[in-house]
């Protein structure tokens, strides 16, 4: 096993649709077997093999308090943690200990996409927990509901202050899942983004025995890299669904929820009529499909 830091990747090299290595700022590693975790530069690196992964980078904060008073003693180690994470459902709140400090993550915000072209590059030598690509400048007026909220469900942080924040890039996708699988314009090229901490062994395991057996003891419908119709890989759709799905990440949903919007993308020829019958719709794969009627006077 070799790991090389700190290399760009520049190119998927390809032979007769088999990819045959990867070009990077120092040359190409010969591969035939390619794997893209890029996270949410995996767009990009699907752009290489003409491949759309619809996802759309987001940014969510993130804030540690000043010491808190009630946590003194309680760990012996800096960043250590004795209790679970706390989530705050209703306020869209999560908290964690840092040792005598809190960490309180917030998706309570309005949502804010990130260009990855406006990310710009770092030396390596630059790179530091407070510095990196994924790391955004904290918006203080975003999170300033957050915080009130938070006083009020933990007071004894009422005594602490936001010590420190900031801003860090998501992969979120249309319907809130990974994608995973091997691309269907080159053989031997794998997919695995939008891969969260929750879920990321579970990947990791599907992943290897797609790679060393063709087929995961997982099903991975709900995973696969190709269950979205063309409709749904519009940059335009991607990104209104992704960005519903940040709001919505700690609401409680019907599984069969339709979605608000986008809808009529994909209508059949008898919709108008199913309209005015007074017909109710479900969106699914881009239709909006007639699932019944109302009665009507006419019928």
């Amino acid at each position: 096993m070799e790991y090389r830091g700190s290399t760009t990747v520049t190119g998927i090299e390809q032979s007769g649709r088999r990819v045959t290595g990867v070009r990077t700022s120092d040359g190409v590693i010969p591969a035939d077997i390619v794997v893209s975790c890029a996270g949410f530069w995996g767009a990009k690196i699907g752009e290489m093999i003409g491949m759309s992964v619809p996802l759309l980078p987001l940014a969510h904060q993130y804030v540690t308090t000043t010491p808190v008073p009630a946590q003194q003693g309680r760990n012996e180690l800096p960043n250590g943690a004795s209790l679970p994470i706390l989530r705050h459902q209703d306020q869209d709140l999560y908290y964690r200990e840092h040792g005598d400090r809190y960490g309180i993550g917030s998706y309570a915000h309005r949502p804010m996409p990130v260009d990855v072209e406006e990310l710009g590059s770092y030396a390596p030598d630059s790179i530091s927990e407070h510095n990196m690509p994924s790391r955004l400048d904290f918006t203080l007026e975003d999170f300033l509901p957050a915080w009130e909220a938070t006083k009020q469900l933990l007071p004894a942080l009422a005594e602490s202050d936001i010590e420190d924040g900031f801003n860090g890039i998501f992969s979120f996708t249309p319907d809130g899942g990974p994608l995973v699988g091997e691309s269907k314009e080159l053989d031997g090229f794998f997919v695995a983004e939008a891969v969260w901490v929750t879920h990321s062994a579970g990947v990791a395991r599907a992943v290897a025995e797609l790679l060393t057996t063709g087929k995961s003891r997982i099903d991975l419908g709900e995973c696969d890299i190709h269950r979205f119709e063309d409709v749904q890989l519009t940059p335009e759709y991607v990104s209104e669904t992704s960005q519903q799905n940040f709001v919505e990440i700690y609401d409680v949903l019907h599984p069969l929820q339709p979605k608000l919007s986008p809808r009529n993308l994909r209508v059949s020829p008898f919709h108008a009529r199913h309209k005015q019958l007074g017909g109710f719709f479900l969106e699914s794969g881009g239709w909006n499909a007639p699932t019944g009627s109302r009665p009507t006077p006419n019928c």
